[in-house]
C-alpha cells in the first residue's frame, strides 16, 4: 500500500481546538499554551488488514508487526507501519477533574490528507526540538 504525498493542513488550529475542548477534562482557564508549526514527519500508523479466515493473514503478511488483534476471529490482522504525516506539537497546563492544574503537558496532533486524524499525549521526544509560539487561542477555550 503506497502512501500519497501529505497536503498541508491550513486548518490545523482550528481542528486541533475543537479535539482539545473534549479532549480535556475542563477546557477553560487552560495556561501556558503553546504550539508549533506543523512539521512533516514519519509517524507509526496501527492499520488493520483483513485476513482469510481463522490463521491466516493476506499476501504473506501475517505476524508481520502485529499478528491477530485481541478477540480476534481469525479475519482481522493489526501491524505498524510508518508513515509520512503532517504533526502539531502543542503544551498546556490544563485543571484536572477536582480543579487543580495538573502542570504542563506536551502532546502531538497527527493529519493525515489534511485533516486532524489523531492525537498522542506521550510523543516521547517527538515534540523536543519544536519551536513554540504563544497558543492564546487555546487559553481563550470555552465549555
Amino acid at each position: 500500500m503506497e502512501d500519497r504525498p501529505q497536503k498541508y493542513p491550513d486548518n490545523y488550529k482550528t481542528e486541533l481546538l475543537a479535539f482539545l475542548r473534549s479532549y480535556l477534562n475542563d477546557p477553560t482557564k487552560v495556561r501556558d499554551a503553546a504550539i508549533a508549526d506543523p512539521v512533516l514527519m514519519p509517524t507509526s500508523v496501527l492499520i488493520g488488514i483483513r485476513g482469510s479466515g481463522a490463521g491466516g493473514g493476506r499476501g504473506g503478511r501475517g505476524r508481520e508487526g502485529g499478528g491477530p488483534s485481541e478477540g480476534d476471529d481469525g479475519g482481522l490482522w493489526e501491524r505498524r507501519v510508518t508513515r509520512e504525516r503532517y504533526v502539531v506539537c502543542v503544551r498546556f497546563n490544563a485543571k484536572d477533574r477536582g480543579g487543580d492544574y495538573i502542570g504542563v503537558k506536551t502532546g502531538m496532533a497527527i493529519y493525515a490528507g489534511g485533516r486532524f486524524d489523531s492525537f498522542n499525549d506521550q510523543p516521547q521526544g517527538a515534540c523536543d526540538q519544536m519551536e513554540f509560539k504563544p497558543f492564546p487561542e487555546l487559553e481563550k477555550l470555552s465549555r
